[in-house]
């Protein structure tokens, strides 16, 4: 282990620094003691195992929703299309480099810029993800809220738009200043970063409980009057609704799975905050590594939660899987 660490130092003094890293730890005074290789090759392993049915399951979520027309043409829908394409990502491409960077650690190879390959295809899962949520949350938020307003304003195009060119100005304002906190201001590199999850935190929150507290509420009332004698327009408005409902609460376990995925960052950050420089040396090289495992691991059981919560989702997904089948 010595001799890795060693190369670790000889590597990096060798290669120049830039413009972005992620916030493992400093790429260029790389000493990691012996005890975190064993963790590091674990995490390389868990996320080598989930990165293929990372990519499997979403690609059948993405095929399900854009292929066909009916599932399609609900915006919320849409949305649950959009997720999966950046989960779908996560299992192709983010998760194989993170096995591969944590490889090179453990074999004493590296460079700075590997750290910037793989937050150049991290950083902007995750916020695409967080702004899905946030646009799932609010199209749901109006679906239940201000069904007459919905109907009439919210479509499928309009969502897609907005959506793409929330994500596209969010990661541009975050890599524009995260590159100038990271050359200028080191310390505050991660504030951008936590202004935006703070923002798209509160308003996931208020429409989540919002959504829930009238989804309590109005089930209740629809049970009672499903008890008593409807014409059946009334009853497949009612029906409706409590498909409306159902999605609503969909989304709320996508977001509580979120912050679930998410408290290993904050705990992270307590701790830093809280023990400064006089953390360990072990939890300096493998806080980060964990926390970011956690945060890929989000985009294998959304789609689990996606196919177990949604009948139609489900029924979707074995239909394809029927047709490689030739059932």
């Amino acid at each position: 282990m010595a001799k890795n660490s060693t190369s670790f130092v000889n590597d990096s003094s060798s290669h120049g620094v830039c413009f972005l890293s992620v916030p493992f730890f400093d790429p260029n005074n790389m000493n990691p003691p012996g005890s975190v290789y064993p963790t590091w090759t674990f995490l390389a392993t868990v996320n080598g195992i989930a990165s293929l049915p990372t990519a499997v399951l979403n690609g059948l979520i993405i095929w399900t929703v854009f292929w066909d027309e009916t599932i399609r043409s609900s915006t919320f829908n849409l949305l649950l299309g959009l997720l999966a394409v950046t989960d779908f990502l996560v299992g192709l491409l983010v998760e194989p480099i993170f096995c591969v960077l944590l490889g090179c650690f453990v074999k004493g190879c590296h460079s700075p810029c590997q750290f910037t390959m793989h937050a150049l295809l991290m950083l902007p899962c995750c916020g695409i993800t967080m702004v899905i949520l946030v646009a799932a949350s609010v199209e749901r938020y109006l679906a239940i809220q201000h069904p007459n307003f919905y109907l009439k304003h919210v479509t499928g195009k309009r969502v897609i738009v907005t959506t793409i060119m929330t994500c596209v100005s969010t990661f541009t304002c975050l890599m524009a200043s995260s590159a100038f906190l990271n050359k200028n201001h080191p310390s505050l590199t991660r504030v951008p970063i936590m202004i935006v999850t703070s923002v798209s935190a509160l308003v996931i929150l208020y429409c989540s409980v919002k959504v829930q507290l009238t989804a309590y509420r109005q089930s209740k009332t629809i049970a009672q009057q499903q008890a008593s004698v409807q014409q059946a327009d009334e009853q497949q408005q009612q029906e409706q609704r409590l498909k409306e409902y159902k999605k609503g609460l969909v989304m709320t376990i996508l977001v509580g799975l979120m912050v679930v995925f998410y408290i290993p960052f904050m705990i992270v950050a307590a701790i830093e905050a809280v023990g400064g420089k006089d953390v360990t040396r072990e939890f300096k090289y493998l806080s980060s590594p964990v926390c970011i495992t956690f945060l890929q691991l989000q985009s294998l059981i959304n789609p689990i939660i996606m196919t177990l919560r949604l009948s139609y989702i489900r029924q979707g997904i074995k239909n394809k899987l029927s047709f490689f089948t030739g059932n």
